[in-house]
This record gives C-alpha cells, structure tokens and sequence, in this order.
C-alpha cells in the first residue's frame, strides 16, 4: 500500500468528529419527535427518527473519510504493466518547492534545473519525454510525447506555482511520472536539492525498480544552508516560527537514486551532462528498464464512487426525514 500524500490523511481524525456532530443531532431530532408525538407512539417514532440521524451521519462520515483518502492518493497492491516495444521515455521531475528558489546555484537551483532539463531534450529530441512538476504534491505539465517544444515551453511553467501543496515530496513526483507514461523503457530524471523531509525513499525506489524504472537525480545547490523565501520575496518560516533554511541534500538524492538502480549526479557541474546521456543512450539500447513490470494500483476512483454513492444516500435519507416517512 502506498499514499502518494501521507499528511492529508491526518484529516481523518475529523471524520469522527463529523460522526459525533450527527449524532448529537440524530438524538436532538429523538427527542423532538418524541415530544410531538402522541404519547403512545412517542417512543416510536423518537426510535426512528435516531436510526434515520445516525443513518445520515453515517454517511456523512463515509463522504468525508472517501473524500480524503482518494485526495492522498492511495494505491493498494499492484497492477501489471503491458511492455512495449523497446521505446524509451525519460520522465523529468522538477522540484518545484521554496528552497529550489534559493540563489546558491546560478541563477537560482530551479533555474539551473530548467536549463540543465533543455540542455538535455535538446541533446536527445528524438526520444519521448515527459514532465512532472513536484512540491508537496505533483502534477503532470505535459504527459510522454516526442514533441520536444512543446516539453521546453512546458519547462517555463515549472515554478513553485506549478503545485499548490506547499513542502517538499519528491515522491508524489516520482509516483506521478511512473503512473502518466505508457509502454517501454523508463528513466525518471529527479532535478531537486534534496530537502524532502517526507518521502519514504526505500518505498519510492522499491516501486520504481518494480516498474522497471531507473531513478537518476541531478542535485541543485550549495553544502551551507541558506535561507529560504518564496517567489515573492517573503521568509518561509519553520514549524517552530523560525526562518527555514536549506542545503543541497545529496544522501536524500543518492538513497532515492540508489534503490532503483539510477545514479547521482551534480547538477552545478557541466561535466555530469555527459554522464546523465550516457545512462538514456544506455537504456534507449536496452541495458535498463527490461523484464516486467508492475505500478501501484492507484484506488483513487474507487473511493471518489464510494464517497458518491454515500452522498446519494445522504440525499436519499434527508428527503426521507424531511417527508416524515420515518416519523
């Protein structure tokens, strides 16, 4: 089982809280609809109308915790994954997050991201690429396609604006590129500092070599800490009120590279631009990314028809209540 978004299932503590608020007016309504029933069927009627509050809120709770859970991404065993015909696609993931904003790699970590992911397109343009734009959560700019224009002008759109979660989970990023993709190889380039703080990096690695894939990160940034701000100028501030800072992470990076079978590569260094080819010309020849593979069995869409059909008999059971059919 894998949560693409852990933190939102902290949310879940509110369901009983929901639960709890029905019921206090499940119990209100009994005790009403006893005092305005004849004596003799008084009790009756406050018996059904508590079972019909409960029944709502009930289904209530189920909305909300369905609700929850399919935003957080859960996946639930493993699907396999048809294999294709020896194609190539290289996933680019870009972090998107505060701290890439800072100025320690020039012109800024994101930036030198960015140039380094065109450098790259423009040396492979026959290939298929994609790209994921990361921070607390992911979303894909542009799914796999060998229009390589239209993934360099996507590449403009990687800014912290990209994702509204705010943090860091490269994970999110990770699961986001191997879900988009289709048949064939797969390489997932990783362009972050590394201050992930909430990624299960074994979990992440072990799915990406059960898929097939290969995890190869490019890391931005210097070793001493700098201090973080948004693009708007303003100091991001810790959990504990103080101003958050952030170095280049390269255990983060080496670990989520390393479970998979990718490298780790410095970003600030021309140099690694050769060896990051030399991995994709390696794979696009078939020495990675072979045998079967299989993906998260993301269960997203059960839980939106689940959180659907409770709604509806939340609707059913309130036009019950309001007709009086369990008075």
């Amino acid at each position: 089982m894998t949560v693409d978004s852990p933190r939102l299932l902290w949310a879940l503590l509110a369901v009983p809280v929901v639960f709890a608020l029905g019921a206090r007016a499940a119990a209100r309504a009994a005790r009403f609809a006893r005092a305005c029933s004849p004596a003799a069927s008084g009790d009756v009627a406050a018996r059904r109308a508590l079972a019909l509050g409960l029944a709502i809120a009930a289904a209530e709770s189920v909305v909300a915790a369905s609700v929850i859970i399919g935003l957080a991404g859960l996946s639930i065993g493993r699907r396999p994954v048809p294999e294709g015909g020896g194609s190539l696609e290289v996933a680019m993931v870009v972090d998107v997050s505060n701290s890439m904003l800072a100025a320690d790699s020039e012109p800024t970590r994101l930036e030198r991201a960015v140039m380094t992911a065109r450098s790259l397109l423009a040396s492979r343009p026959r290939l298929t690429w994609s790209l994921v734009a990361a921070r607390g959560g992911a979303t894909v700019l542009v799914p796999p396609t060998d229009d390589v224009a239209a993934v360099d002008e996507a590449l403009g759109f990687a800014s912290t604006d990209a994702v509204t979660l705010p943090g860091t989970n490269l994970g999110a990023g990770v699961r986001a590129a191997l879900r988009s993709g289709g048949a064939g190889s797969r390489i997932v380039l990783v362009f972050s500092d590394g201050d992930d703080r909430s990624t299960d990096l074994g979990r992440v690695s072990a799915e990406a070599r059960a898929f097939g894939a290969v995890i190869v990160a490019v890391a931005f940034g210097g070793a001493s800490p700098v201090e973080v701000a948004d693009a708007e100028g303003r100091p991001v501030l810790s959990s504990d009120g103080s101003r958050a800072s952030s170095a280049r992470n390269e255990g983060t990076l080496a670990r989520l590279a390393a479970g998979s079978g990718g490298a780790l590569f410095d970003g600030d260094d021309p140099a690694s631009l050769a060896g990051i080819l030399e991995i994709v010309d390696a794979a696009t020849s078939g020495a990675a990314g072979a045998g079967a593979r299989t993906a998260p069995a993301d269960r997203s869409g059960a839980f939106a028809f689940v959180a659907a059909l409770a709604l509806f008999a939340r609707a059913l059971l309130s036009r019950l209540r309001s007709r009086g059919d369990f008075a």
